[in-house]
C-alpha cells in the first residue's frame, strides 16, 4: 500500500483527481507508427463528463 501512495505522491495532483481519468494522446513517428503516449491530468471533472457524453453517448450517434 505504501508503494501506491508513494507513486501517487509523485504525480503532484490533488487527491480528488483520483476519479478523473487522464487523457491519453498517442505520439506518431513520420511513418504513422505510435512511438509514445502522453498522459495529461489537467482535464477537470465537468469537462471530462461533457466530453464523455459527447464522445460515447448512444443518443448522439
Amino acid at each position: 500500500m505504501q508503494e501506491v501512495l508513494d507513486r501517487y505522491a509523485h504525480l503532484n495532483i490533488a487527491p480528488y483527481k483520483g476519479f478523473v481519468n487522464p487523457v491519453y494522446t498517442p505520439v506518431f513517428d513520420a511513418d504513422g507508427n505510435v512511438t509514445d503516449v502522453t498522459i495529461d491530468y489537467t482535464e477537470e471533472y465537468i469537462p471530462q463528463m461533457l466530453r464523455y457524453s459527447r464522445d460515447y453517448s448512444p443518443l448522439t450517434k
